[in-house]
């Protein structure tokens, strides 16, 4: 990992350098190496720790066997999948896959979609008409190149993707009022789904920079060309 290399680098740098012979200052104290490595020690251990700070993340590796979402979609899930169980079911052996209609409200308001799961764990929500349109990420299972994980706060996530523009998920999807969807360029085709438990509502949410800070994510979204917020085409 590169932040632990340069530290090795510098420990090497130290254990390398040569003790100076006492020195005489103008008042006739002298300073001892031992003195002037402890300041040199001191200035190192600052330099290293500022690099660590600075440092980007690292962002680990896809475990095998894992869904790998990436610009062009989840695993082997792109723009071109028809959202058919059939096909799903051919694409990912492995999972178990059937659609989901959850009401929501009174009337004929639903949340559909197509579900993948593992076992009992729900892994990926798929949206589409012929084709699949959107996918959301709802298990730490999959893997994204991002290094954000389904829980993560608010503040944790801008740490490893920059700052992020959120906008009130309920515009778009009526039962989504409570979630703020946020997006920047370093995402791309990417949105993230963000939720706090003591805001009804994700205006209310978005204006109180503290609460959203601790705001979780739910879901990690890919988005299809030609949908998502703006700027992820």
């Amino acid at each position: 990992m590169k932040r632990w290399k340069l530290v090795v680098v510098i420990v090497v740098a130290l254990a390398g350098c040569k003790k100076a012979a006492p020195k005489k200052q103008d008042g006739g104290v002298a300073v001892t190496a031992d003195a002037a490595a402890t300041v040199v020690d001191a200035t190192a251990v600052a330099a290293v720790d500022a690099a660590v700070a600075d440092a980007p993340p690292v962002i680990p590796d896809a475990p095998p066997g894992a869904l790998v979402a990436g610009r062009d979609g989840v695993g082997p899930l792109t723009k071109d999948t028809p959202y058919d169980v059939k096909a799903l079911k051919k694409l990912l052996p492995d999972y178990q896959i059937k659609k989901v209609k959850t009401p929501m409200g009174e009337g004929d308001l639903a949340d559909i979609y197509i579900g993948v799961s593992k076992g009992k764990t729900l892994v990926l929500k798929l949206v589409g008409q012929d084709k699949i349109m959107d996918i959301d990420i709802v298990s730490n299972d999959v893997w994204n190149p991002f290094g954000v994980t389904i829980g993560m706060t608010y503040a944790d996530a801008e740490k490893l993707v920059g700052k992020l523009e959120c906008d009130d998920a309920g515009e778009h999807t009526d039962w989504k009022a409570n979630i703020a969807e946020c997006s920047n360029g370093t995402l791309d085709r990417f949105t993230l789904d963000f939720k706090d438990d003591e805001a009804s509502e994700a205006k209310e949410l978005i204006a109180a920079p503290a609460q959203l800070a601790k705001a979780k994510v739910v879901a990690i979204r890919w988005n299809a060309p030609g949908y998502g917020p703006p700027g992820t085409e």
